[in-house]
C-alpha cells in the first residue's frame, strides 16, 4: 500500500523536520528521509502544490494500474441533493465502484427507491454510469444528505428496511444532540 500525505498550509512558517518526525512516529517515514511515504507540500489558500498533488496521484494510479471494478453493484457518494418540481427528489452522486443503471434499486442515506433516470453532464440522459461518473439520479423516497453513501440492493423491501434504519439512527442522534445540556 502506498500512502501519500498532502502537507497543507506550507505557505505558513513550520518546522518541517518536526512534522516529519511526528509522521515517522506513526509509521509514515517521509521519502525525503529514505522512507516510503510520499509527501506533497500544498497550500489550500494559495493553491500551491495542488497541481503537483494531482499529478503525483495520477502517476501513482498509472504505475500501480489502479482501476475501479465496473462489474460489481454500484456504490458511491452523494455530492448534493434537492427537491425539483416535476422530477421529485434529485441526488447528484459520484459513482465510485460498479455500474449504475436505470431501474436498479438503491439506498441513499435515509432515502431509497428505484432509479427512474440517470442524467450526466448538461442533463444528458444516460443508459449506464460507471466508475468516476458524476450523475443526477431521480426516484428516491427522501432527499439524501451530502456525503451519504449510496449502493445498489437486491430488492425494494430490503432498500426500505435499510433506509428506515438510517432514518431512525439519524432521528435518535438528533434527539440526543438536542437533549444534552450545553
Amino acid at each position: 500500500t502506498t500512502i501519500v500525505v498532502a502537507l497543507n498550509k506550507i505557505d505558513l512558517p513550520h518546522d518541517i523536520n518536526k512534522i516529519y518526525g511526528q509522521l515517522a512516529e506513526h509509521g509514515l517515514s517521509p521519502s525525503e528521509w529514505g522512507g516510503e511515504t510520499d509527501l506533497v507540500k500544498t497550500s489550500a489558500t494559495s493553491g500551491l502544490g495542488v497541481d503537483e498533488l494531482l499529478a503525483h496521484l495520477a502517476t501513482l494510479s498509472d504505475v500501480m494500474e489502479l482501476k475501479a471494478d465496473a462489474t460489481i453493484p454500484a456504490t458511491g457518494t452523494v455530492i448534493e441533493a434537492h427537491r425539483s418540481e416535476g422530477l421529485g427528489n434529485v441526488a447528484r452522486i459520484l459513482v465510485q465502484e460498479g455500474t449504475l443503471k436505470p431501474g436498479e434499486t438503491i439506498v441513499c442515506g435515509a432515502g431509497h427507491g428505484k432509479v427512474r433516470s440517470l442524467r450526466g453532464e448538461r442533463g444528458k440522459p444516460l443508459k449506464t454510469a460507471g466508475p468516476s461518473t458524476p450523475i443526477e439520479v431521480t426516484g428516491l423516497s427522501e432527499i439524501p444528505q451530502a456525503g451519504d453513501k449510496f449502493y445498489v440492493v437486491e430488492s425494494a423491501q430490503r432498500a426500505k428496511e435499510i433506509a428506515e434504519e438510517v432514518a431512525a439512527r439519524r432521528r435518535e442522534s438528533e434527539l440526543n444532540r438536542i437533549d444534552k445540556p450545553t
